[in-house]
């Protein structure tokens, strides 16, 4: 059983018990009669035997457990009503466990101004159940009152505000339990607290959802619950399609009013079948095969495959753009749309003198694309080419965009309906459409190109996690493939990865044939370790122009590694994890040699970053003498210009001066980047 499953007696919140078993589940592979053999193992006391007296055949999968279990398994945790500077605070969750005062960040929001002014930020994190990292935005102490009118107690407690879903809007631990001098009783689910003149005595709430999640003031009220719950709303604009909805951010009603009306007078361009998708005029863009000559057809067939076609197809060369530079420059903005092209590439059309050579044969006749298919070569520079010309006005501005994929970013709810018009204006103008089903408007939060995006920063999305969680252990040469390709996408967020990956990417070694895989166990064991790691990714934090960054370095036997940071408000926070494995008689290297292979492979990787900021190298060891000798410089850079910045003298290579603050930094020693000499002298005359 891992180490952070606790056993339940039925004084806790049942539902993060089994969030907690589900987590371990599928970390450690456990098959349905293994989950019902741990599940069982952690019950005690009176859930036991509610467990023991179930009727046979009574569940029959999870849902029917969950609800079982919640309903009737547990005496459910102690709620309480609390008051807080005139705020009536519903559903405050009463831990004993706990060694602090939670106060949940949507149930924060609703205080009053002067409350929220008195918020101190926070710079240590708290560590989940399963090991998860939720990092704090501030610490505030109120003044928390219980109980009616004429029998009451009162304390001030120190809540730290956390950014989390929850049910609850609040949870009083340990310390509010102590300076209420109370005596909390899940059994009887009552709490005994002592007053002037007596002890009084709360039982615990046992309201509907909806009710208990209400954080009520003065002049307003507003259902927590709801609002989670409502974040993305589903709406069906199309009276005559009411099965077609488009999801929009749950704000204020009049704006998610505003948006509806708008979408409804712009629904020409929101497809709802193929027959809308009417395709981007030839004279505005089409795709060209641009075969070369000397490449004749050999040969038709019913399976549509380009491989021999592509090959004789010259490669486009405009580029396209930078992912990871694309996802990152969308964190900031508060509102957000993510729209999608209508069935992709099919709305532009081919060449006319092509269609003919991407033809098929079936059994009813011959067949040709009229539009641009999936599988050609420079369908995504064609498209690309097609997005950047026509949105060249407000990409950089208010939009963002990779081949079929579109972000409206706005900083404000003005803005967003304002952006949303100008964009739907140039999609007009080239007669594009959108998968109405696939489109988000007005949230804050979403999916582009693979990466969960948000005002905070950037997380891996939720199912790519899923899929390398839901992995069995690799039993073929196909299965690792499938593995790497998975990690691989996920590599910016993982730390060292490829010195943990290694045991299991040794197994495709001199494996020429499926006979000869071997899955062993040390990559059973490094396979475990890497779900451990998946499944409690860090967020990682968007840059800010000019900001001074930090780069730390490690070198491992096999592998090197570095990781990219920023410091603010007095914390650390990580942009991007790189690694590699070493090759040939890169193994061989000292200590200090790996450690400059891992500086260059870092400025080769993150070019962008090294380009545009100052760079902080932490390391202790003399890099610094390293970097001064030409010739092993010469051996391990092979390329100075990569750290030069366009310096062309060898003799005016990277000069790095290194810096010592004792006071401060007594153990690393602090390696500030100086690029090139000339840049030095610069710096210097001003």
């Amino acid at each position: 059983m891992p180490s952070h499953v606790k056993m339940y007696d039925g004084s806790e919140d049942p539902e993060d018990h089994l969030k907690i078993l589900q987590a371990a589940a599928k970390i450690e592979r456990w098959a349905t009669p293994t989950w019902w053999h741990m599940f069982n193992s952690t019950l005690t006391g009176n859930t036991r035997l509610w467990f023991d007296d179930l009727p046979a055949e009574s569940i029959n999968n999870y849902d029917d457990l969950k609800k079982a279990f919640e309903e009737e398994g547990t005496e459910g945790p102690m709620i309480i009503e609390a008051e807080i500077r005139g705020h009536c605070i519903h559903r405050m969750y009463v831990d004993g466990k706990l060694a602090s005062e939670i106060l949940y960040e949507h149930c924060f929001n609703q205080l009053c101004p002067e409350i929220k002014n008195q918020l101190v930020p926070a710079t240590t994190p708290l560590i989940g159940f399963s090991g998860e990292i939720i990092w704090l935005i501030g610490q505030i102490k109120l003044l928390v009152r219980v109980g009616d009118e004429e029998h009451s107690a009162s304390a001030w407690m120190n809540f730290v505000v956390v950014r989390s879903p929850s049910l609850y809007n609040g949870i009083t631990g340990r310390p509010g339990v102590r300076k209420l001098h109370a005596v909390p009783s899940t059994a009887h689910g009552m709490l005994k607290l002592p007053m002037e003149g007596g002890v009084i005595t709360l039982k615990s709430s046992r309201l509907n959802l909806l009710e208990c999640a209400m954080v009520s003031g003065p002049e307003r009220s507003l259902s927590a619950t709801k609002q989670i719950a409502e974040e993305i709303v589903k709406v069906a604009i199309n009276p005559e399609y009411l099965e077609q909805t488009v999801m929009i951010g749950s704000t204020l009603p009049d704006e998610g009013h505003n948006k509806c009306n708008l979408l409804q007078r712009n629904l020409d361009i929101l497809a709802l079948k193929p027959a809308d998708m009417t395709g981007v005029p030839r004279h505005i863009a089409e795709h060209r095969l641009n075969i070369r000559e000397g490449c004749p057809p050999v040969s038709w067939r019913m399976c549509v495959d380009f491989k021999d076609l592509n090959k004789a197809c010259s490669k486009d060369g405009y580029p396209l753009p930078e992912i990871d530079w694309k996802v990152e420059s969308l964190c900031g903005f508060p509102f957000k749309c993510f729209l999608d092209a209508y069935k992709g590439y099919h709305q532009i059309k081919m060449a006319e003198e092509d269609e003919e050579k991407i033809a098929f044969i079936t059994n009813q006749g011959i067949f040709c694309y009229t539009k641009m298919p999936f599988g050609l070569r420079n369908t995504g520079a064609t498209y690309q080419h097609l997005v950047d010309k026509a949105f060249d006005k407000q990409i950089g501005r208010n939009l963002k965009v990779y081949v079929d994929d579109i972000v409206i970013k706005s900083r404000t709810k003005d803005e967003i309906v304002r952006d949303i018009e100008e964009t739907f204006k140039t999609l007009r103008k080239i007669n594009m459409s959108l998968n109405l089903k696939k489109c988000t408007f007005g949230v804050e939060e979403g999916m582009f190109l693979g990466d969960t995006v948000n005002t905070k920063g950037l997380k891996v999305f939720s199912n790519k996690v899923d899929s390398v969680l839901s992995l069995s252990s690799s039993k073929c040469l196909k299965d690792v493939q499938k593995l790497k390709r998975k990690i691989t996408s996920q590599s910016r967020f993982l730390a060292e990865s490829a010195e943990k990956s290694l045991p299991f990417f040794k197994t495709l070694k001199k494996c020429t044939k499926k006979s000869d895989f071997h899955w062993t166990l040390e990559a059973e064991e490094a396979f475990k370790q890497m779900k451990q790691q998946i499944a409690k990714l860090l967020m990682l934090t968007a840059t800010m122009e000019k900001e001074e960054l930090i780069v730390y370095l490690v070198a491992a036997k096999e592998t090197v590694s570095a990781v990219l940071m920023m410091k603010r408000e007095a914390r650390q926070m990580p942009i991007y994890f790189v690694s590699r494995v070493l090759r040939g008689p890169e193994v061989n290297y000292t200590s200090m040699e790996k450690l400059v292979l891992a500086l260059v492979h870092a400025s080769k990787r993150l070019k962008r970053y090294f380009q545009a900021h100052p760079i902080i190298v932490i390391t202790d060891q003399p890099i610094q003498q390293v970097l001064s000798r030409l010739e092993v410089a010469e051996k391990k850079v092979s390329g100075d210009e990569e750290l030069e910045r366009g310096s062309k003298n060898k003799n005016k290579m990277v000069t790095f001066t290194r810096e010592e603050n004792e006071k401060q930094h007594p153990s690393p020693c602090v390696v500030k980047g100086t690029y090139t000499k000339e840049k030095e002298e610069t710096q210097s005359d001003e």
